[in-house]
C-alpha cells in the first residue's frame, strides 16, 4: 500500500475509534484551519465578555437536563 493510502487508512481507523469513544486521550490530533480557529477564539472571547458584563443569558443544568435527555433519547 502507498504511503498516502496508509495515511488515509490510519486516519480512518482513528476516526472510528474517536466516534466509538475507544481512542486513547491525546492519541489524536484534529487539524483546524487558522481562519476557523480564529473565529472560534473570537466567539469564545465574546461569550466570556458577555458573562463578565452580566449580559449573557444563562441556564442552569437543571433547566436544560430533561429536555436534552429527551432529545437525545429520541435518536
Amino acid at each position: 500500500m502507498s504511503k498516502v493510502g496508509e495515511g488515509i487508512l490510519r486516519g480512518f481507523k482513528q476516526a472510528i475509534a474517536i466516534a466509538e469513544g475507544t481512542a486513547k486521550e491525546g492519541s489524536y490530533v484534529v487539524h483546524t484551519p487558522a481562519e476557523i480557529e480564529a473565529s472560534w477564539k473570537a466567539e469564545a472571547e465574546r461569550r466570556v465578555a458577555d458573562v463578565d458584563a452580566g449580559t449573557a443569558v444563562t441556564s442552569s443544568w437543571e433547566e436544560i437536563e430533561a429536555p436534552l435527555r429527551a432529545r437525545l433519547g429520541k435518536r
